[in-house]
């Protein structure tokens, strides 16, 4: 008897050891920098564990996830989802995954990393939460302060067609207030550029307690003012791919000395989710600007050939803001490997051609610094408004600058480029360049 107890104990005590034997440890910085990559690493102890696993976890909008190290599992990373799946764990007792986390530029904030780990036993599912970890993410020191919203409110880039070849994001901007010129109020006027958002969307401006606002333009919208709130409703946007919106603030006191702070936003519905971007104010006069400096202004990154879930790398405005000078091409320096297109060094080549635009910034960059050994070619430079542009290649055809680009991705770490077409120097839509030269589009 005394031997069954025992034997009874043995079994027992291994059962609930197998039934315990799996573990999983992530492990990640406390904190990470906008823009730049940091490194996951997961430690999976699953003893005897074999069969299916899956480990899922979701992330915000702004963070992108890239496989290093999958120890034999599916690695899968869409919308905001990584799935890593083993349709049959590894004899190991002890795996290790990584992979690559980066935040967008244009974010910060915090985050918490977490995740649910399933497996079966026995032909029994089972599950595990992952221990949350929380994510402090600093600015990027290579974006503009008044591009960068909490990772909570990042929305991504969505676009629509404006102005030929133009794409343009959701984002709105506030004039500073300004006096109207009968001195009874001041004038607040809000430029947004609505991307692909067409129907239900609303602008709420938040007022200092003592004003009253009264609409002057509301493209079409519904406005009402109730408890220091100004609000702009929409059931259908207007057509245009962006607009203003204006409305005056009176004081109940009649006293307008001090400029009043506003605090706003813009809500919209996307994939049955309330959307929200904050209203960012800055020092510009909105209705003395033509359309080129709006969509300047709109579109940080400049103009694009394509839609793209991350932007052209903008630049820190200048503290002082000189007239900008006209930019000659810029030579590299010398590398040891032979650049990918060497002899494509004209800036401004007779008839149609393309390019590729590799940045768009808001300064002047140094581009031997920038570029050093991505065997980028020559890099010309060109200025769009307040923008500085930077391309390399002439090309006769386009599927030409298309190739250039699978190169460019392939063999340098390049991430965004896009092609550019140009008649006789002067720049002009892609779309147009192919109908001139009687060539096709492509994806």
């Amino acid at each position: 008897m005394r031997y069954l107890i025992l034997l009874f104990t043995v079994l027992f005590s291994g059962m609930l050891l197998n039934a315990q034997d799996v573990k999983l440890d992530i492990s990640s910085p406390a904190e990470i920098t906008a823009g730049e990559p940091a490194v996951i690493e997961i430690k999976l102890s699953k003893g005897t564990l074999s069969g299916f696993a899956r480990l899922q976890q979701q992330f915000p909008d702004a963070i992108n996830v890239k496989a290093i190290e999958s120890a034999g599992a599916d690695f899968s990373f869409s919308e905001g989802k990584l799935n890593i799946i083993w349709l049959n764990l590894p004899a190991q007792s002890e795996l290790v995954l990584k992979y690559e986390l980066i935040a967008d530029q244009r974010v910060k904030g915090d985050f918490m990393l977490e995740g649910r780990f399933s497996y079966i036993r026995e032909s029994e599912r089972e599950e595990m939460d992952v221990d949350p970890i929380n994510i402090h993410i600093n600015p990027s020191g290579q974006v503009s302060e008044d591009l960068i919203v909490d990772i909570q409110d990042y929305v991504g880039d969505f676009y629509i067609v404006g102005d030929p070849g133009e794409k343009l994001p959701v984002v709105c901007y506030r004039e500073v207030p300004y006096i109207n010129p009968s001195s009874d109020g001041w004038i607040v006027n809000v430029l947004v550029s609505r991307g692909e958002v067409t129907k239900l969307a609303r602008v709420e401006e938040t007022i200092p307690v003592g004003y009253m606002a009264e609409n002057i333009d509301g493209k079409n919208a519904i406005f009402s003012f109730k408890g220091g709130i100004a609000k702009y409703l929409w059931m259908t946007l207007p057509e245009d791919p962006y607009f203003i919106v204006s409305y005056k603030l009176k004081s109940e006191s009649g006293s307008i000395d001090e400029t009043p702070e506003i605090d706003g936003k813009f809500s919209f519905m996307l994939e049955d989710n309330v959307k929200n971007v904050s209203i960012i104010q800055k020092d510009i006069a909105l209705s003395e600007m033509n359309s080129q400096e709006l969509v300047a202004l709109i579109s940080p990154s400049g103009s694009s050939a394509k839609v793209t879930q991350k932007p052209l790398l903008v630049l820190d405005k200048p503290k002082e803001d000189p007239k900008p000078k006209p930019v000659a091409v810029v030579k590299p320096k010398p590398i040891q490997e032979k650049p990918v297109v060497q002899e494509q060094t004209k800036v401004a080549a007779p008839g149609v051609i393309f390019k590729v635009q590799l940045l768009a910034s808001v300064r002047p960059i140094d581009t031997d610094k920038y570029f050093a050994g991505q065997n980028v070619g020559r890099i010309s430079s060109e200025t769009h408004g307040k923008l500085y542009k930077y391309t390399t290649g002439n090309f006769k055809y386009y599927k030409d600058a298309r190739a250039y680009i699978e190169d460019l991705f392939l063999n340098t770490s390049i991430e965004e480029a896009f092609v550019t077409a140009y008649n006789n120097g002067n720049r002009i839509p892609v779309k147009e360049a192919l109908r001139l030269t009687r060539q096709k589009w492509f994806k």
